[in-house]
């Protein structure tokens, strides 16, 4: 059986402000297996891009564990994290303030080849660009020069250069047009294929990361609410959150009309977190039940979803006859 390549176990992270306390993740546990292209899905504000910086531990998490490649370095000191920068690379959302505006795509490209001791690195340039489809003119420009593409490009060519095992992608398609985004997302898979890469892709897209992922992880209020393989969340979705979520994906034929799943109100302040069901306040079909801590329910194989709903479709699977 193959062991997971990234393990995140019950993780939490908070932030005090103002003498408040926000709950930004409360008690996230998700697993990722070597070559494999996993999503993580939910509204703004729902933790997502919260978890992302854990991961790579530009932020250190409240507590929980964080384990690669078998080694738990939640609580590395930043000198030890340094091995560990070359396995694992993040790509941030919006590359024009990541990137440093006074560089070259040279200079940018360069740094992690010359900070991770990188042999021979004018060829890992020159390969690197050829497999980012960036040609070699672009090389003199600094970032506000290059096109939103060109950009993201430049931020995938710079993660990857010193051959990590492991990135995550913080929304790569936010930043770029609908017409380059299938462009980008060819070039993922391509990069996956060729080099063995495992990806966390963050979006709030959904029609992005069905034509992507293997599995698909949904956030809401900092906590993962449903997990499965792609196709079997997109046709058996079992949280009301998951439904909200695929009801509100534009239908490209504008004869057809989807059914919306109604949401109630806005999202509850990440202060002060709902009991029960993170869900429950805006849910329409919430009952008394629901204010009870919801566990993940096994529905389907590879598929959880920590809804009352869920336990139903359990229990039903259970008194089925062998």
């Amino acid at each position: 059986m193959t062991k997971p390549l990234l393990e995140v176990v019950d993780l939490k992270c908070e932030f005090h402000e103002r003498g408040r306390t926000v709950h930004a993740l409360n008690g996230v546990s998700l697993s990722i297996d070597p070559g494999e292209i996993v999503g993580l899905v939910g509204e703004s504000g729902c933790g997502k891009s919260t978890l992302a910086r854990c991961i790579v531990r530009l932020l250190t998490p409240t507590s929980g564990r964080l384990i690669f490649a078998g080694q738990d370095y939640t609580v590395w000191p930043q000198m030890r994290l340094r091995g560990l920068r070359k396995d694992m690379q993040i790509v941030f959302q919006d590359p024009l303030t990541a990137l440093n505006p006074s560089w070259t795509a040279r200079q940018l490209i360069m740094e992690p080849l010359h900070l991770h001791h990188v042999s021979d690195p004018e060829s890992r340039l020159a390969k690197v660009l050829d497999e980012v489809e960036l040609p070699a003119s672009i090389l003199s420009r600094r970032p506000s020069q290059l096109s939103g593409g060109q950009r993201q490009r430049v931020a995938i060519a710079r993660a990857i250069g010193i051959r990590p095992r492991f990135v995550v992608l913080d929304e790569p398609t936010a930043s770029i047009d609908m017409s380059l985004r299938t462009s980008l997302l060819r070039l993922l898979r391509k990069l996956q294929q060729e080099d063995g890469l495992t990806y966390l892709i963050i979006s709030h897209d959904l029609s992005t990361v069905r034509h992507i992922c293997d599995r698909l992880f949904v956030m809401y209020l900092g906590k993962v609410v449903e997990e499965g393989r792609m196709h079997s969340i997109f046709t058996s979705p079992t949280h009301v959150y998951t439904r909200v979520l695929l009801s509100s994906i534009p239908v490209p034929n504008p004869s057809v009309r989807r059914e919306r799943v109604p949401i109630q109100g806005e999202p509850p302040s990440p202060t002060v977190i709902p009991s029960g069901c993170p869900f429950r306040p805006r849910c329409h079909l919430a009952e008394l039940e629901c204010e009870q801590p919801q566990p993940l329910y096994e529905v389907g194989p590879e598929h959880f979803a920590a809804c009352r709903l869920a336990r139903s479709v359990t229990l039903a699977h259970a008194d089925a006859p062998a």
